[in-house]
């Protein structure tokens, strides 16, 4: 499990199960490694499971992380 903590936001992401946890916000964007959006969600906890093998940068509240899928 890797996450970023910062101003009592948190991501955490599962490599095993593909799930992403925010902690402190309900909303995250996720980009693709080019910048494009690829989805968001309005749930504290979310799979990445149908995204492709790649890089992605995960926004919520004042967070962001860089997630290798």
């Amino acid at each position: 499990v890797s996450s970023l903590t910062a101003d009592s936001n948190a991501i955490a992401y599962d490599r095993e199960s593909h799930t992403v946890t925010l902690s402190g916000s309900d909303f995250a964007v996720v980009y693709d490694a080019t910048g494009n959006k690829v989805m968001s969600s309005d749930s504290a906890e979310f799979s990445i499971s149908h995204l492709d093998a790649g890089v992605y940068i995960v926004k919520a509240g004042n967070s962001t992380v860089k997630i290798a899928k």
